[in-house]
């Protein structure tokens, strides 16, 4: 094992690194090549910081003063977003509440339903979560909605949230009150 760890340095681990932060950078960048810069989306407006003004420039192709790179680190971060996101999906797809749109990765159909048990084509349980699709001209809005939760009292839109004081709060319901912000 001692020969093994002189063998692999830093500059190995780059040699791997570099290549993973390469790949997953291309197809980042050819997943934002068909993201609408022309609306608000639901998902940015739902961040604490932010800024109506900055998305009013992108909305208007102004160019970014101080853009953001995506790197290897913030990469993992919104991997391990999504991650969290499929995880509290499939909780509430087994719960009998989970409303939207789903796709069958048998037969590829996609159909609209609360918490299906199969593929309304072909039977498989064996059905991806496809979120639920936002748009309004009037507000310049769109984007997809996390979830929708149906139950008897009606539907509720669901915003995930992986880091935060709401993610801390709910694990930790007794933190002192001047780390919690009243909504009501």
């Amino acid at each position: 094992m001692k020969n093994y760890q002189e063998q692999f340095s830093a500059k190995d681990t780059q040699r791997v690194l570099s290549k993973i932060e390469v790949a997953l950078a291309l197809e980042q960048a050819e997943r934002n090549s068909h993201r609408d810069t022309k609306h608000f989306h639901s998902s940015e407006m739902a961040k604490d910081d932010w800024c109506p003004r900055s998305t009013w420039y992108k909305i208007m192709d102004t160019e970014e003063s101080d853009p953001q790179s995506m790197n290897l680190k913030r990469m993992n971060i919104f991997a391990e977003g999504h991650n969290i996101h499929d995880k509290w999906q499939r909780w509430m797809w087994k719960a009998g509440g989970l409303y939207g749109n789903w796709k069958c990765n048998t037969c590829s159909s996609e159909f609209s339903g609360t918490s299906p048990e199969g593929c309304d084509h072909c039977g498989s349980d064996d059905i991806k979560y496809k979120e639920v699709p936002l748009h309004s001209e009037r507000y310049r809005i769109v984007g997809h909605a996390d979830g929708v939760w149906e139950d008897a009292q009606g539907k509720a839109v669901v915003e995930i949230k992986s880091v935060g004081l709401g993610t801390i709060r709910w694990d930790a319901p007794k933190l002192p009150p001047s780390l919690t912000v009243s909504t009501m």
